[in-house]
């Protein structure tokens, strides 16, 4: 095995006191703050094993749980595997992820639930399969990425799994949406499950749920506005560029 470190231009000596600590991992240096979904590219990509395993620095993982990861591999099945959640304090947060009509991600807590993706926090899947979906897409920058790779591996016949024998703690966002409700952070997610939509859903399941989809956007941000006293969570989300641009549909969310 060979561990990985990839450091988005901090300014905190982090990667002087981890080097010391971890002298035989390789650590990746940005010159500039690249996010989340680059630098798990850039991880991938300097990845030389058959398997990768992502974990996010605001992750601890259990007793047990490489193991646990390990065995489910030598059991010799392809999947994409994740071990149970819980919170810093020690609570069940979730096993696995399901999703609704409308693609919107809720939290699985029973152990027999059948979950549409697994949090990319922590994430163990072939490398050989990252490279076939092309990873997490770039411009997603840090939400919806792990949602994204997970259908697209199902859409491919490779299933998730989620271990229950292991788990790990999760921050849980908290450096990106520390006091709750962030409308900056739900527009990009907005905007990437419409991405995912119109990449994995047939034309006619579309024609259903683009509309439906507008609607329930624009009345949230229209009941944040009216809370907020502010036109600023009318604001219209920023474009995607070039070829993505080009692969969504031309709907007033993304104009």
């Amino acid at each position: 095995f060979e561990v990985i470190v990839h450091d988005d231009a901090s300014t905190d000596g982090a990667v002087d006191a981890a080097r010391e600590q971890f002298p035989d991992a390789r650590f990746l240096l940005s010159k500039e703050n690249v996010g989340y979904c680059v630098s798990n590219q850039r991880l991938a990509e300097a990845a030389r094993g058959e398997y990768l395993l992502l974990l996010n620095n605001d992750v601890e993982l259990l007793p047990g749980a490489l193991e646990v990861l390990y065995q489910s591999i030598l059991a010799g099945h392809d999947s994409i595997r994740s071990l149970t959640e819980y919170t810093m304090g020690g609570d069940l947060s979730c096993r696995g992820m399901g999703m609704d009509l409308f693609f919107t991600p809720f939290q699985c807590r029973d152990s027999g639930h059948k979950v549409a993706f697994a949090m990319g926090a922590c994430l163990l899947l072939r490398r050989q399969l990252w490279l076939e979906i092309g990873g997490y897409p770039a411009f997603f920058e840090y939400t919806c990425e792990d949602f994204y790779l997970c259908l697209q591996a199902r859409a491919r016949g490779v299933p998730v799994e989620i271990l229950s024998e292991s788990g790990y703690r999760h921050h849980m966002g908290k450096s990106i949406n520390p006091d709750g409700v962030n409308l900056g952070r739900r527009r990009i997610s907005e905007r990437n499950r419409l991405y995912i939509i119109n990449e994995l859903l047939p034309w006619r399941d579309r024609l259903v749920v683009w509309p439906l989809f507008q609607l329930m956007y624009w009345l949230e941000m229209i009941a944040h506005a009216v809370a907020g006293r502010s036109l600023a969570p009318l604001r219209v989300p920023q474009k995607l560029a070039h070829r993505e641009e080009r692969r969504i549909p031309v709907l007033p969310l993304l104009t």
